[in-house]
């Protein structure tokens, strides 16, 4: 008889129940936490991710493709097609119906800040591991990627911990009844890889790769092994479909072709040096702060794993019953993940950085080898420190987010003087932040077609794997800008693609009129706020 179908609601909560009764100091700290990580995304208008602004505007184009108020469908067109990093694009489109653009956006990062660290108790607890790691989740909720504004990579990390938690408990069902129904397993697992799929194709074949390393390691027979893996073909057969449509795997002429000239030279794959790879480590995955931080909050961190590894096999002795190679699968899958960051190439073609990526998977996987069961004074003692550690690393956050912010407000009067519907150029001569190392405002002139409808350049809508598209020259689209016109600024020089443009926002630089040589007669300085500029070009 399948016993889930004869079980009533209050049975199916009683696990949960008898967890909650188990750790209740665990529970409590994961739900306050849950509540506080999303304070940083939802307390500043301006949010210090640097990618942000270009994945806004690209949601804003598909949003309010066919309202004449933003006339976008004058610059852009929308080509689903063209990429499978959809999920995020369309899942903000339909949340702006009810929150808008930049509150949908929101409301997908906040998902993504609680879902990470709840997803990785969840394995912790299928592999019979110490739940009380799922709490150093919470420092590596803003990691680096997050900074880049990477939320199609980060957002799939959630359900790589969910279906590694569904493959164990589905494993163990299926070992201690041979007849038990495990279709919700396979059903999760299936949603679970649709998701990663389109959320990341990196994280997907890790998540792939992850599966198929679990089921090795309780290799049932050929067959058995297949069968169990059929929850992938949803997946794959995305997965399938895209490689026959994408250019990404084009070489030579054929690559050259099929993208704006903008890429068409990008073709090879680079490697940086073991030094730099080994060395640099702390920095792809929390360092992002000038006065440092988080550097402490990634030394802190590291005592928090020191702590997981030295009380590992605490408590269990050596009288249980003997672990099955499965039982390793979370560390295999580690030292795999830590070998990809360590021989992955750099970057290949427009895609960087690969190798990086694997960093904070890694350290998050390493959440799992705390397979120990101390004293419960220990346990709550560890509780209590990786809460207070979480809450302070969501406290720095919160300051230099707020910080940020107020710096960023510069632009606010910049982008009130700009009318709606206009052309506009962005000249970052000087995108740094006073609070984040990188470019910070590298992006931020697309806030103007975020809020104001029209065009901004530089565009997201001109790489490779983008929803939308500038439509061509002859059909009213923006002139191509060469790579990397973005970061030389001091290059830009007015001509004739120059006059394409209604406006210039310029940030930072000096004598920037005489330098970009505007006609004086033609281009004047309209508004002026702090580092920004803005100059009209008047026909």
């Amino acid at each position: 008889m399948d016993t889930n179908r004869t079980m009533s609601p209050s049975s199916r909560l009683k696990p949960c129940i008898t967890a909650f009764r188990a750790d209740r100091l665990l529970f409590l700290c994961m739900a306050v936490l849950s509540c506080a990580v999303v304070w940083p995304i939802w307390s500043v208008e301006f949010l210090p991710l640097l990618d942000i602004p270009q994945h806004l505007a690209t949601i804003g184009v598909m949003h309010h493709y066919d309202d004449a108020l933003f006339d976008h469908s004058a610059y852009f067109t929308v080509d689903t097609t063209s990429t499978q990093y959809l999920l995020y694009y369309i899942a903000c489109d339909l949340l702006a119906d009810v929150f808008g653009v930049e509150n949908a956006n929101r409301c997908f990062i906040s998902l993504y800040a609680v879902l990470l660290p709840l997803s990785v108790l969840y394995c912790l607890a299928a592999w019979g591991r110490m739940r009380s790691a799922a709490l150093l989740a919470y420092p590596l909720v803003f990691n680096k990627f997050l900074f880049y504004g990477f939320v199609n990579f980060v957002f799939a990390f959630p359900f790589l911990f969910l279906g590694l938690g569904m493959m164990r408990r589905m494993l163990d069902r299926m070992h201690s009844d041979r007849t038990a129904s495990v279709w919700r397993y396979e059903a999760g697992l299936a949603l679970c890889g649709l998701v990663v799929f389109f959320s990341h194709l990196q994280v997907f074949l890790v998540y792939f790769g992850a599966l198929g390393l679990v089921l090795l390691l309780d290799w049932p027979g050929p067959k058995a092994y297949m069968r169990r893996m059929l929850h992938l073909i949803p997946s794959l057969s995305f997965f399938g479909v895209w490689l026959l449509m994408t250019d990404g795997l084009a070489g030579g002429d054929a690559w050259s072709e099929t993208v704006s000239k903008r890429y068409a030279s990008m073709q090879d794959a680079d490697w940086e040096s073991g030094w730099n790879t080994l060395t640099r480590f702390s920095e792809r995955l929390l360092s992002v702060y000038r006065d440092g931080p988080d550097e402490l909050i990634t030394m802190a961190l590291a005592f928090g794993i020191l702590a997981l590894l030295v009380i590992r096999g605490a408590g269990k002795g050596t009288n249980g019953p003997p672990r099955d190679l499965r039982d390793y699968a979370p560390e295999v899958l580690t030292l795999f993940v830590f070998l990809f960051y360590c021989f992955a190439p750099m970057s290949y073609k427009w895609v960087w950085p690969i190798n990086w990526r694997f960093a904070p998977m890694f350290v998050l996987l390493l959440l799992l080898w705390g397979d120990g069961e101390p004293h419960r004074y220990i346990r709550h003692a560890l509780t209590m420190a990786f809460a207070i550690l979480a809450a302070w690393s969501l406290s720095v956050h919160v300051t230099h987010f707020d910080a940020f912010d107020q710096e960023a407000q510069e632009i606010t009067p910049i982008l009130e003087t700009l009318e709606r519907g206009s052309r506009v150029y962005g000249l970052i001569y000087d995108p740094s932040s006073q609070v984040l190392d990188g470019p910070a405002f590298l992006h931020f002139v697309q806030y103007h077609q975020i809020r104001k409808g029209g065009v901004s350049v530089y565009s997201f809508a001109e790489a490779p794997q983008s929803p939308i598209r500038f439509r061509s020259r002859q059909d009213g689209g923006p002139p191509p800008t060469p790579l990397p016109s973005e970061w030389k600024a001091h290059e830009f020089r007015f001509n004739t693609d120059a006059r394409y443009y209604n406006y210039f926002l310029v940030r930072g630089g000096a004598y920037v009129a005489r330098k970009a040589r505007f006609p004086r007669e033609e281009v004047r300085e309209v508004a002026h706020s702090g580092a920004w500029r803005l100059y009209k070009y008047e026909r």
